[in-house]
């Protein structure tokens, strides 16, 4: 399936591992960006929903393990494109 079309598709996630007890320290903010990132030679399209001080929640179907690199770029609101490394935690 082509990105743009894969993209316009909404897809249920199973669970929302945050509820619960909030863990954090930071602010979380609300966020709803597109985000398309690498894990190995794997290419992967997303959303950030949520950002804080110290990371940012990907709301995926398909979940990477803990340790994971990642390789995330996306854009801002203001259009500018910024690229990051991650790990998944």
């Amino acid at each position: 399936m082509p990105a743009k079309e894969r993209r316009k598709q909404k897809t249920h996630v199973g669970h929302d591992r945050r509820r619960g007890r909030e863990r954090r320290v930071y602010e979380r903010v609300a966020v709803c960006l597109e985000v398309d990132y690498r894990c190995d030679d794997t290419f992967l399209f997303a959303y950030i929903t949520d950002m804080s001080a110290m990371g940012i929640f990907i709301q995926t179907t398909t979940p990477r393990p803990a340790g994971t690199l990642l390789n995330l770029r996306f854009r801002l609101p203001d259009g500018s494109r910024l690229d990051v490394d991650g790990r998944v935690i």
